[in-house]
């Protein structure tokens, strides 16, 4: 068995095809990350691509990302690119694989929340169209709605408040792919161990117990200065 933990960075489009039952994408994909697992869930090796996508790279977009026009420009299309990384998942070559026969009972993917399933999914409907992406959702897991049911929030927490709130300092740069991999990573791993993950968020665990203010809660974790726990 595979854990895979993804993250995908996206650049918002306006991008539309007449004629076609999926005539609308509002995001392209323009970088890959991610973090490979064993069954002991120990860590078996990284990836990293970046995606080119068909619309120019937008300056917000680089200003968050610093993935700019340049770095893409040589970087394989969304078909290619999708496809290459599935053949590091499953560790084959899918060159004449039809996409949608590939059996992942074997592996189990994560990402912190569902955008980047939902995004995939969207993409290949409009680029990859063969790929049917029902069997890739069904082994797909929102580890941020795990991770939130598990610590009992009735909210939200972003990956660097995760982070945060266990008392770790964030790996890399946020806002790109295989950083923002890594540090999920990192919250999956913990999550196997009941106890450990029990003994490392039971401050943050006592304090929403004890419906104190947020500014306590910012005392002990700065990284949830401005997180609303009541909302």
């Amino acid at each position: 068995m595979f854990h895979i933990v993804v993250d995908l960075e996206m650049n918002p489009v306006s991008y539309r095809r007449k004629g076609r039952p999926f005539n609308a994408l509002a995001e392209e994909i323009i970088e890959i990350g991610a973090v490979k697992l064993d069954d002991r869930f120990e860590k078996i090796s990284e990836y990293q691509a970046y995606v080119r996508p068909d619309k120019d790279i937008k300056p917000n977009i680089t200003q968050l990302t610093k993935i700019t026009n340049e770095k893409v420009a040589n970087a394989d299309k969304f078909p290619v690119a999708f496809k290459k990384f599935l053949e590091w998942v499953l560790e084959k070559n899918l060159e004449d694989q039809n996409l949608s026969a590939i059996n992942f009972s074997n592996v189990r993917f994560y990402s912190w929340s569902d955008s980047d399933i939902k995004q995939i999914r969207n993409e290949s409907k409009f680029k990859l169209e063969s790929f049917d992406t029902k069997k890739l959702e069904q082994a797909w897991i929102d580890l941020q709605r795990e991770f939130d049911s598990k610590l009992g929030l009735r909210a939200t927490l972003s990956l660097q408040h995760a982070i945060g709130a266990m008392n770790k300092n964030f790996e890399g740069m946020a806002h790109t792919a295989l950083a923002d991999s890594v540090n999920t990573a990192e919250i999956l791993i913990l999550m196997q161990d009941d106890e450990k993950f029990q003994q490392v968020m039971s401050p943050i665990k006592n304090m929403l117990s004890r419906e104190v203010l947020t500014s306590s809660i910012a005392d002990l974790c700065p990284e949830l200065a401005n997180f609303n726990f009541s909302s």
